[in-house]
């Protein structure tokens, strides 16, 4: 596809920089690779050496496209091949662990790469490592479709080994290759909506797939995929909005990803968590230059539908945004840490703040949009133990610390409250009043403010681990009946356009 050659815009050449300055940072001068472990990304001792950020580092130097660059990329190319297992093909997550493969899909992750590196680097490789090369993706490319064969994956690893198939196949005259592929995208096709779609770390892999499969997404088969991509993206602050299925917080904002560069690229500009410096910039280079743009939304714009029997709802104003989903949709395989029932974001490009349920002792939510009230009813669990001081937070809300936002409890500083005082959050951007009142059912409840971390916070390590990054506002149970009901009435006002 001649899309994928140049980097011949700023954006694009921004993201190839990113992936560069990301790698340097954690290159061994011993070793020439990239160091990295994962339950520690940001330890300066790491001494673990892991293939799938190496093959994007590579790719990184090629398109750099300077002499001792790519005569790096070569050198680290042709060292990395030796450690494909060569019984099976697949790849190590770690260098040190060869011959053992932990993870039997873990090469559809390098899949990208290597094609992007075949298809526009085939002449500089020289023929003895490009045959390498090609041996060792149709070994790999072997392997992995075989094992999905035996045991699909997750849809996102699956749509990257479709993509992966139908381009390697043509890229290597393999017939079987490509219509496997081909097959397999109509198969995840017909499936339609999936959880990864509401997961801003999947998504970018679907993203990564589609790329590689299409000259453009907008204008492939999966154009729905696209349209969701445009109403789920949150302009004003360049935030994914919703519904949270899966979203961790990294000390005051949400964790960027892949996903933030991939719709920054498509937004035509980066927010600043974005552009700060980490591991995760090394995967840029898998994003293709296609020249296709999120359309403008006119706001406000709202966007619902049900998934898994689950319904949800988002909704979108200039200075915020907010999504809803009920629990249901939290089904085994995921974390509850990272769901988000309730999210609420405001700022901009530069900072987002948000206001989120977590950690809460519910079992079903409804909710209803009035006059621009949030109504949000919770059946509450099985009546918990006294002791079990966490599971007595029967509702819990977070936000995050800001110095200039004020807070108020019936208009007075207070920690404590009654069910149907009302809590207000006044910052530089809405203001946001909260009141829970008993629905149905017999209890005794008390409020509480006080700070703390929602359990999306994954950055409570190392130096970090005692910080409190969260304002808790939460309903603790006195004493109440198995059958109870709490009604959550939520107002945002904007306080500037």
């Amino acid at each position: 596809m001649q899309d994928d050659l140049p980097i011949h815009n700023t954006l694009e050449r921004q993201l190839n920089e990113m992936a560069l300055a990301a790698g340097r940072k954690r290159q061994s001068k011993q070793t020439g690779f990239i160091h990295y472990f994962y339950p520690e990304p940001e330890d300066d001792l790491s001494q673990t050496i892991p293939v799938a950020e190496n093959v994007w580092f590579i790719l990184a130097l090629l398109r750099s496209k300077t002499g001792e660059q790519i005569a790096e990329a070569k050198d680290s190319l042709e060292r990395l091949l030796y450690f494909q297992n060569p019984l099976d093909g697949n790849f190590p997550v770690y260098m040190h662990e060869y011959p053992h493969c932990k993870d039997k899909f873990f090469g559809a992750q390098l899949l990208p790469a290597f094609y992007y590196i075949l298809k526009e680097f085939h002449a500089v490789l020289g023929v003895d490592l490009r045959h390498r090369l090609e041996s060792a993706i149709s070994h790999l490319l072997s392997f992995l479709l075989k094992a999905y064969t035996e045991q699909a994956s997750t849809y996102s690893i699956g749509l990257k080994i479709a993509a992966a198939a139908k381009m390697l196949g043509i890229e290597l005259k393999n017939k079987a290759f490509e219509t496997y592929g081909e097959q397999l995208l109509q198969q995840l096709l017909s499936m339609k909506m999936q959880a990864a779609w509401f997961i801003p770390s999947f998504i970018a892999d679907i993203c990564i797939a589609l790329q590689l499969a299409y000259t453009h997404i907008q204008y492939s088969e999966w154009l729905a995929f696209w349209q969701h991509l445009a109403a789920t993206w949150h302009a004003p602050t360049k935030s994914y909005i919703g519904p949270w299925l899966k979203l961790y917080q990294a000390r005051d904002e949400p964790q960027p990803t892949l996903y933030d560069l991939y719709l920054g690229y498509f937004g035509k500009e980066f927010s600043s968590r974005a552009l700060k410096e980490a591991a995760y910039h090394l995967q840029a280079v898998q994003i293709r230059p296609t020249g296709e743009f999120l359309p403008v939304k006119s706001l406000p714009f709202t966007f619902a539908g049900s998934w898994q029997e689950s319904r949800w709802l988002t909704h979108q104003e200039k200075t915020f945004a907010y999504s809803l989903i009920d629990k249901k949709a939290l089904f085994k395989g995921f974390e509850e840490n990272a769901f988000h029932p309730l999210s609420i974001i405001w700022g901009n490009e530069y900072k987002v703040h948000s206001f989120v349920c977590q950690k809460s002792n519910w079992e079903n939510l409804e909710f209803n949009i009035k006059d621009q009230e949030i109504e949000l009813d919770f059946a509450l669990s099985a009546v918990p133990e006294l002791e079990e001081r966490e599971k007595c937070r029967e509702l819990s809300f977070f936000f995050d610390v800001d110095p200039t936002a004020e807070i108020s409890l019936e208009g007075q500083l207070a920690s404590t409250f009654e069910l149907g005082e009302t809590f207000i959050l006044n910052t530089s951007h809405i203001a946001l009043s909260l009141r829970i009142v008993k629905e149905a059912g017999e209890g005794k409840f008390m409020g509480h403010l006080m700070r703390g971390n929602r359990s999306s916070q994954n950055q409570l390590k190392g130096i970090n681990r005692f910080q409190s990054y969260d304002w808790n506002v939460f309903i603790r149970t006195l004493r109440r009946q198995a059958t109870c009901k709490l009604k959550v009435r939520l107002q945002i006002m904007r306080c500037v356009d």
